[in-house]
């Protein structure tokens, strides 16, 4: 099965702390995430988006993307159920986005040949 890859560039609010969005952003990576789903967060180092932050979503094949995320920018009752079940889980996200006004650009890539 192909991977897909959920490609988010995000900019911080112009009036917060980079060190205080990447500590939220390890204490999200250190939370439980729906099976399948693995959450990446990278700060450019060299290029045209130096200094900002993307999180790259690991999908496991297009069926379990398109199962926990039938719709573009909405969350399924299965993500939902997940967030009932792990409260810290959505406190966590729920304070990174609060950095987050806008997600920008957000591709799905999939993976070729797989």
């Amino acid at each position: 099965m192909a991977k897909v890859l959920g490609v988010h560039e995000i900019e911080l609010g112009a009036d917060k702390d980079p060190a205080e969005f990447e500590r939220l952003a390890s204490a999200v990576l250190a939370e439980a995430a729906p099976e399948g789903l693995n959450f990446r967060v990278f700060k450019a180092d060299r290029g045209p988006r130096n200094g900002r932050y993307m999180i790259l979503i690991e999908i496991d094949s297009v069926e379990v993307r398109d199962r926990i995320f039938p719709i573009e920018n909405a969350d399924s009752a299965e993500v939902l159920a997940f967030f009932d079940a792990h409260p810290t889980v959505g406190d966590a996200w729920g304070r990174l986005d609060s950095y987050v006004p806008d997600f920008g650009v957000a591709t799905d890539y999939v993976e070729m040949g797989g």
